[in-house]
């Protein structure tokens, strides 16, 4: 089992692709409405924050890893990272990656990935 990850630590952090490039880093942390648990990223990439489960990223003693190519991130859906992620928002994501919201999780867990929160939450990352 990998060692619990700070979600605060993920902030700024690079990402790369499924060859290794990077596409970009990881810009805020969202957080479930209903239970606080961290559910979505978003990867600062060139001119696009995009959205993904937070279930889906690998993770290196330097940076994350998605398991998909840069272009797949640069299409993914136009989100508005000012506004709350709904359920409505969040199946249209689930659906662009192929996965459903328990595949993600299952996924993560499976990597042995816990993701706990900070003492202090800073009120702009963690959303």
């Amino acid at each position: 089992m990998s060692p619990d990850i700070r979600i605060d630590s993920l902030l700024g952090r690079t990402v790369l692709d499924e060859a290794g490039e990077k596409v970009g880093k990881i810009g805020q942390v969202y957080l479930d409405n209903e239970n606080g648990a961290p559910t979505w990223v978003t990867v600062k990439t060139r001119g696009k924050h995009a959205f993904v489960p937070i279930g889906l990223l690998g993770h290196t003693d330097d940076g994350a890893t998605v398991p998909f190519s840069a272009e797949v991130l640069k299409d993914s859906p136009e989100v508005d990272v000012a506004k709350d992620l709904n359920r409505g928002r969040e199946d249209v994501l689930y659906r662009y990656y192929g996965v459903t919201r328990e595949q993600a999780d299952q996924r993560a867990s499976e990597a042995g990935h816990r993701y706990v929160r900070p003492g202090a939450d800073d009120g702009d990352s963690l959303r």
